[in-house]
């Protein structure tokens, strides 16, 4: 992380070609690093990423985002040691709803590594 008078300064941000490639990067004034692209494999499936929401950064240096792969949407966190999958959608969350969907593009992560999410659930419960 490059440093500018105590001060630090790093963006996460995703990128999207016309050609169908797409990218979450993470920067500072020293570095450029892409730390997914589409076509790389989503680690619980085995599906390649297709597209990126708006990733969010916390001051651990960690990343959240939504990511598309095959038929499905995910939420995931991404650290050192590469990406980890939060929710999918059609996973099941207490008390034993479904999260079907749709989900919004917003996600937050905490400094502590706790990310949000917010999915609509089948019961018709609206946004929880």
């Amino acid at each position: 992380m490059a440093c500018y008078r105590r001060e630090c300064v790093r963006v996460v941000f995703s990128v999207a070609w016309a050609l169908g490639t797409a990218c979450v990067v993470v920067a500072d004034a020293q570095q450029l690093e892409v730390v997914s692209v589409t076509g790389e494999l989503e680690p619980g499936t085995g599906q390649a990423f297709s597209a990126y929401g708006l990733p969010v950064l916390n001051d651990l240096g960690q990343i959240a985002y939504w990511a598309q792969f095959g038929t499905d949407v995910g939420a995931f966190r991404h650290d050192a040691t590469g990406p980890t999958l939060i929710v999918r959608s059609g996973d099941t969350i207490p008390p034993g709803d479904s999260v079907a969907g749709p989900f919004t593009n917003d996600v937050a992560l905490t400094n502590d590594g706790l990310a949000l999410v917010q999915a609509a659930v089948p019961d018709g419960g609206g946004f929880e």
